[in-house]
């Protein structure tokens, strides 16, 4: 079996989040060429042009330094409760969040994407 290493980058939540300063730093200090970004990072929440935008940066600091964003994975929080939340309306916003981060995965160039998607409540 191979295997390639990449580096989450929930790591660099609240230090480096550009992907100007980010990918030389995966790449040129850490070695690696393979990102899975997180949406702490580039989130699904963000108004569409913003998100626009962010992805072209992405792509375009990945190509300067050789890097690719391979898969996305959701955070910290976002991959609590979501599609097995006890209250549909948020169910549906966790659905159309999903959504948008498989679009932000696809725009990136990245083959997959993955969650906890439903966590079940004390009361479940």
């Amino acid at each position: 079996m191979t295997f390639s290493l990449g580096v989450n980058t929930n790591a660099f939540v609240n230090r480096i989040v550009e992907p100007e300063a980010l990918v030389p730093v995966i790449v040129e200090e850490i070695g690696l060429r393979r990102i899975q970004l997180t949406p702490e990072i580039l989130s699904p929440d963000w108004p569409a042009p913003v998100i626009a935008d962010h992805v072209k940066r992405w792509n375009a600091a990945c190509a300067r330094h050789g890097a690719r964003v391979t898969t996305t994975f959701t955070g910290n929080y976002t991959r609590l409760n979501s599609l097995c939340h006890p209250d549909p309306d948020v169910r549906a916003h966790w659905r159309a969040w999903l959504e948008r981060l498989i679009d932000i995965t696809a725009d990136l160039g990245a083959r997959a994407t993955g969650s906890q998607i439903g966590i079940l409540t004390y009361l479940d």
